[in-house]
C-alpha cells in the first residue's frame, strides 16, 4: 500500500485568493495530502500572491483569477474569496474545466447553488415512459428507463409534464414510450415543442407493448434503426386487460352488470363473467394463436400472488407450446394486465 500511495499521481491545485482562511485552515492539509501539488497562486495583489507561492512553494503566482483559469496545467481550484464571489467563480472555474472546492456558502440561493452542479456529458439515449402501477415501474426501471411518468384511466400527462420528463433526460435523443393512445398526441405535442433533443414517439398504446419496445432497443443502433424496429415490435404484440364494470351498460351487443368481470384486447371487450380466472382464461383463448411464441401476465395490486401463480399454472398447461411469464404489476383496476407475442 505504500509503494501505491508514493505512486499515486499528484493533482495540479490554483489557490483563488490569499485569504486568512488558507494560512490558517486548508494550506497545512494540503502540504501534507501526498496526492495534491501546490501548482498556482492568484490574488489581487501580486505583491501578495508572490509571497505566498514563496512561502509555501507554488510554481506560479498570478495577479488575478482569470490568468489562475486560463492556466491549462491547473487541473482543480480551490475558492477561499469573500462570500459573495463564491457563485461567479465557482461557476467561471467550472466553465474553464476545473474541478472545484469552494468555501462555504457556495451560493446566496438555493437555485444558484442548483446551477453550480457541473454538467455530466449527454448519453446517446434515453427513455421517458408512462407506467401505471409499482411493480410496472421496477419493471420500467431495471429495462433502463431513465424518467417515468405515473398514468393511468384518468391521470392522462400534459404537454407540459412530458416537456418536463424529456429535459430531465440528459440524452442526444430521447425515445418516449406513451403507453396509452390518449398520451399520444401531448407526446406529440412536446417533441414539436423541444429544439435541443432529438425526440422520438415509439406510439406504443399499451403498458405490455412498451415493455416489449424497450426489450428490443439495440444500443449498438442508431436513432433511426432502433426507432423502425421497436415499431416493427410493437405491432406484433397482441394485448389484453382484465377489470371489473363501474356501471350497467351494453356495448356490441354484450350486456354488463356493475362489478362484472370484463376481458378486453385490442379490439374491445371479448368476455364479461362473474370469475376474474375464467374470464381471464377466455380471453387468453382469443388472443393467443398457432404463431404466438410468448404470453406474458402482469397482476395488479388487488390480485395475490396465489391468485396469480394458480392462473400461471393453468395457463401453462394449456398453452405448452409457449413460454409463459409471470410478473408482478402492481398496476390499479386492472387485475391482470396480458400480452402475447
Amino acid at each position: 500500500m505504500e509503494s501505491e500511495a508514493k505512486a499515486m499521481r499528484k493533482i495540479k491545485w490554483g489557490v483563488m485568493g490569499t485569504a486568512f482562511i488558507c494560512e490558517r485552515s486548508t494550506f497545512p492539509g494540503m502540504l501534507q495530502a501526498e496526492n495534491c501539488e501546490m501548482y498556482a497562486i492568484a490574488g489581487r495583489n501580486m505583491e501578495k500572491a508572490e509571497r505566498f507561492k514563496e512561502t509555501y512553494g507554488f510554481q506560479k503566482a498570478y495577479g488575478s483569477y482569470e490568468k489562475l483559469l486560463a492556466d491549462p496545467k491547473v487541473e482543480a481550484v480551490y475558492i477561499p474569496l469573500p462570500n459573495t464571489m463564491h457563485y461567479e467563480w465557482t461557476i467561471r472555474a467550472l466553465k474553464s474545466g476545473k474541478h472545484v472546492l469552494c468555501e462555504k456558502p457556495l451560493a446566496p440561493t438555493e437555485a444558484q447553488a442548483e446551477e453550480s452542479k457541473p454538467e455530466e456529458p449527454r448519453k446517446d439515449f434515453g427513455f421517458v415512459a408512462v407506467s401505471i402501477g409499482q411493480g410496472m415501474n421496477d419493471i420500467f426501471r431495471e429495462l433502463g428507463v431513465d424518467y417515468l411518468i405515473e398514468g393511468g384511466q384518468t391521470m392522462n400527462p400534459s404537454t407540459e409534464d412530458m416537456l418536463n420528463a424529456i429535459e430531465q433526460v440528459n440524452a442526444e435523443t430521447v425515445f418516449i414510450l406513451p403507453n396509452n393512445k390518449n398520451i399520444i398526441l401531448a407526446a406529440t405535442q412536446a417533441q414539436s415543442l423541444v429544439e435541443d433533443k432529438n425526440v422520438v414517439i415509439i406510439p406504443t398504446t399499451t403498458v405490455p407493448q412498451g415493455i416489449s419496445a424497450i426489450i428490443g432497443f439495440d444500443p449498438e443502433a442508431d436513432a433511426e434503426e432502433n426507432e423502425d424496429n421497436m415499431k416493427d415490435i410493437i405491432e406484433c404484440v397482441k394485448t389484453g386487460e382484465v377489470t371489473y364494470a363501474v356501471r350497467d351498460t351494453s356495448i356490441n351487443g354484450i350486456t354488463i352488470k356493475v362489478d362484472d368481470i370484463m376481458g378486453i384486447d385490442d379490439d374491445g371487450i371479448k368476455k364479461v363473467g362473474q370469475d376474474v380466472e375464467k374470464v381471464t382464461l377466455e380471453l387468453l383463448e382469443e388472443m393467443v394463436d398457432e404463431d404466438s411464441e410468448l404470453i406474458s401476465i402482469y397482476y395488479g395490486e388487488d390480485t395475490t400472488k396465489e391468485q396469480a401463480e394458480a392462473l400461471l399454472e393453468k395457463v401453462e398447461e394449456t398453452y405448452g407450446d409457449c413460454d409463459v411469464q409471470l410478473e408482478y404489476g402492481g398496476q390499479p383496476i386492472y387485475y391482470f394486465l396480458l400480452s402475447v407475442e
